[in-house]
């Protein structure tokens, strides 16, 4: 198949159908769609590992809260939590690895905010409400998209996403908390159509780049 092409380019060229320009052209962009990707068993026994990883280290400290001393503590989640994006971004560096590394910065991204917490209740600071979600949120946010912004990762992208996300819910939250004039419904409702219209440019943006995973 390959030699057909290299055949039949060869009959435009002569022809003069098409430039050298356009075949340069038409390979670079090529390079920015990212081939079909299948999920393997491996990837899926990652996600499930992950997952239980996750559901452990909340059981953990759930239990044994009172117990554990600060270090512990901080130790199994915010320590966790920059440990498993430091492997992701480690694995990252292999494609035959991209599926194992985003299960890491999944620990990363379900972990890490609960240190943080952690760390602000340790030092006073109320996390209870909506202030301390927006610090939480905010630092997350900062973390996963500087991370995009260096590597391009579409799991690095998606978790920026979500993080904006939940930053722009506990902002606006905290802003009218308290307020008796501001109707509930319509406040939720307009949220909802501000995150519905960024995802919508979000996915135009993502799909002219060709970047179908992220678009779809």
């Amino acid at each position: 198949e390959k030699e057909d092409i290299l055949e039949h380019i060869k009959n435009l060229a002569a022809r003069e159908r098409i430039s050298k320009e356009e075949l340069v052209s038409a390979y670079h962009r090529g390079l920015t769609i990212l081939p079909p990707h299948q999920t393997t068993a491996l990837e899926v026994l990652s996600y499930i590992g992950g997952a239980i990883v996750c559901f452990g280290i909340a059981l953990l400290i759930q239990q044994n809260w009172l117990l554990l001393s600060i270090t512990t503590k901080l130790l199994a989640t915010l320590g966790s939590g920059a440990a498993a994006f430091l492997v992701g971004v480690l694995l990252g560096r292999d494609r035959r690895f991209e599926g194992v590394a985003a299960v890491f910065f999944f620990i990363s991204a379900i972990v890490s905010p609960i240190g943080l917490y952690v760390v602000f209740d340790y030092v006073g600071f109320d996390v209870s409400g909506f202030g301390g979600q927006s610090l939480v949120s905010g630092i997350m946010f900062i973390t996963f998209f500087l991370s995009h912004l260096a590597s391009r990762k579409n799991v690095l992208t998606f978790f920026a996403v979500v993080f904006a996300s939940w930053l722009f819910v506990s902002v606006t939250s905290s802003l009218v908390e308290g307020r008796p004039f501001v109707d509930d419904l319509k406040f939720f409702l307009y949220r909802a159509f501000a995150l519905g219209l960024l995802y919508l440019l979000l996915g135009v943006l993502y799909r002219k780049k060709r970047n179908i995973t992220l678009a779809k």
